[in-house]
């Protein structure tokens, strides 16, 4: 189950990308890279790390984000990662917007993606940068990987 988080006003005219959410479950069982939990009690937290690919696009392809665990979600609930972003990008003629802060992996699952739809314009530009960082909005039950920040680079077709 997905649930996305509405953006209002101002803050949904800033950012403008699309998102294309789609969980996917994972067969293992390995949870060999958890990570054990404080104190030597509770849940072993699951270790979240983002990708993206291609790291590098032109106008008019897109990217995909992917937020991987490092084993199953079997917290029991979705795991909701608040995500911000930044870069170079011009919000309103770059990238297509999202509708959402939030990467949603359901229980079950170990992944979630992201797609970044850049736009085709007719300006020659210097390349651009799409951010996108996780490290301040993850949930209770996982804890940061190695990679909770991308850099996407939009290089000019003009």
């Amino acid at each position: 189950m997905l649930h996305l988080k509405k953006w209002s006003g101002l803050a949904s005219m800033l950012f403008i990308a699309a998102m294309i959410l789609s969980s996917c479950s994972s067969d293992s069982d390995d949870d060999s890279g958890t990570i054990p939990p404080p104190n030597g009690g509770g849940t072993t937290l699951l270790r979240a790390d983002l990708s993206v690919e291609p790291g590098t696009i032109t106008e008019g392809e897109n990217a995909i984000v992917t937020l991987t665990l490092d084993a199953p979600n079997n917290t029991g609930s979705d795991l909701v990662f608040d995500f911000t972003f930044g870069g170079t990008i011009d919000p309103e003629s770059d990238v297509l917007s999202l509708v959402s802060t939030e990467l949603v992996i359901a229980n079950g699952a170990t992944e979630v993606t992201l797609e970044i739809v850049s736009i085709d314009d007719m300006e020659t530009e210097d390349t651009e940068t799409f951010t996108l960082n996780i490290s301040d909005g993850i949930p209770s039950g996982a804890t940061a990987g190695t990679t909770t920040d991308i850099t996407l680079n939009i290089m000019d077709n003009d």
